[in-house]
């Protein structure tokens, strides 16, 4: 099973981290944690990950609360983004994660960078500044002929 702490032993390092980068880190962990139909919570990725939880190798507990902050950070960031959603087969209480269609095509940091800016670019800029411009422009040429 690949953890956090294998990939990044040292927590200043995971700290340092921009939650779009840890999101990519986080996105290569979740395989190992998916159960139950491909589903996983927050306390999956966390749990294991500090020596308050029996683990010797873990982060110390003086970094529990600012590292499960960043993880948090980091999945809602991949919220956010379309790659994971709350379950809508389960209780939200539960708070049961998936990954979406999107997020599923996605192992790798690499891979949620390269996804992200091709949306980022093609889907969510192009298309719909394009359709918004042009709409816009027909009301005002509208306007100028009346």
């Amino acid at each position: 099973m690949t953890t956090l702490f294998q990939i990044l032993p040292d927590p200043q390092d995971l700290l340092s981290l921009p939650p779009e980068v840890l999101a990519g880190t986080i996105i290569e962990c979740i395989p190992d944690y998916r159960r139950n139909e491909g589903r996983f919570q927050l306390a999956d990725l966390i749990h294991g990950c500090f020596r308050s939880h029996g683990n010797e190798n873990a982060y110390s507990q003086a970094y529990e609360r600012p590292i499960t902050l960043a993880i948090a950070e980091a999945l809602n960031w991949l919220t956010a983004q379309g790659l994971v959603m709350l379950d809508p087969t389960q209780p939200v209480q539960a708070q049961w994660l998936t990954l979406t269609r999107r997020g599923q095509s996605l192992k790798t940091g690499a891979d949620v960078e390269a996804s992200l800016s091709l949306v980022d670019r093609e889907f969510f800029l192009g298309p719909r500044l394009d359709v918004k411009n042009a709409a816009l422009m027909d009301i005002s040429r509208e306007g100028i002929s009346s």
